[in-house]
């Protein structure tokens, strides 16, 4: 059986999420993926279908890029 690739924008089609995310979730080693030639990234179906099963790591991205909270906002002095 053929383990098929999927671009990256495949994966964001599949998963509803923006290619800036995709490549975070690479980098981060949450999601497998290869690049040949050292172009663009490929992801095995089956690596993916394993980071769909394991889900995202709690708090990664997050940390990664935090909200800036309500009670962080500094309001003008008059």
């Amino acid at each position: 059986m053929e383990n098929k690739t999927l671009t990256v924008k495949e994966v964001c089609e599949i998963l509803h999420k923006h290619r800036r995310t995709i490549y975070f979730y690479i980098r981060s080693g949450q999601l497998k993926a290869i690049k040949p030639g050292g172009k663009s990234y490929l992801i095995y179906e089956s690596d993916l279908n394993d980071f769909i099963k394991t889900g995202v790591q709690r708090g990664s991205y997050q940390e990664t890029y935090p909200r800036p909270h309500k009670a962080d906002k500094v309001t003008p002095k008059e």
